[in-house]
């Protein structure tokens, strides 16, 4: 009885381990979807994202072929790409922004949910004006100084600085440009002035900062900040 159990177990066991041996691993089908941003958190449309993937072999023995699939983001920089197979090369591009490429198995999770944030625009680092009046009865003026960063650009162009003064319905009554002040690696320092013999009318207005980098990438912020004109 024992010789019989134990020819069982030899024979099971060899067995599995030629099931192991012909093991057959079949491919995974699957899909992504996603949402792209810049370096600030703003959605980006248009960006192209570009899955590469095998192709399964219609029959045993056949070679397999790269396929390519590509997607455009919308506007609020959402992608969805279907019918992907096994392991994916997912590259995503956009004018003006790095080229970000990543890897992901779809036998480890067939739906995932991939977001990106592309690197390329300017960033308002911090603002501070010299006072918050301005005086009309006399000659004045009010200082703003800006810091942005801008890690990465494709066109060769100077970086463009403005303040905006708006009034309580957040239109645009003036605009300021800065200029240069200092440059580093990726930080540049503006300066600018608001005078008041350009100033007509008094009242309480509120400070915008925008940047344009030579991609035409832009980034706008509200200060928080307010000047008054008497």
């Amino acid at each position: 009885m024992r010789n019989i159990i134990f020819r069982t177990i030899i024979g099971a066991l060899l067995m599995l381990g030629y099931g192991c041996d012909d093991m057959v691993i079949f491919p995974s089908k699957g899909s992504i979807r996603g949402t792209i941003t810049d370096n600030n958190g703003t959605p980006l449309s248009g960006v192209t994202v570009s899955i590469t993937y095998n192709q399964p072999a219609q029959s045993p023995g056949e070679p397999v072929f790269p396929q390519t699939k590509t997607v455009q983001t919308d506007d609020n920089g959402y992608y969805m790409a279907r019918d992907l197979w096994d392991e994916i090369q997912l590259t995503v591009q956009g004018t003006g922004y790095e080229v970000k490429t990543l890897f992901h198995d779809l036998k480890d999770d067939n739906e995932p949910e991939i977001n990106l944030v592309l690197s390329g625009s300017p960033t308002v680092l911090s603002y501070a004006i010299s006072k918050p009046i301005l005086r009309l009865d006399t000659i004045d003026a009010v200082v703003f100084d800006v810091e942005v960063r801008d890690a990465y650009n494709e066109s060769v162009a100077p970086i463009q600085c403005n303040v905006r003064l708006l009034d309580d319905n957040l239109t645009t009554i003036a605009v300021y440009s800065a200029d240069l002040k200092s440059q580093g690696l990726e930080h540049y320092l503006f300066t600018g002035q608001i005078l008041s013999e350009n100033f007509l009318d008094t009242g309480t207005f509120f400070l915008e900062v925008e940047v344009l980098d030579p991609d035409l990438h832009t980034h706008r912020l509200s200060t928080g900040l307010t000047l008054t004109v008497e």
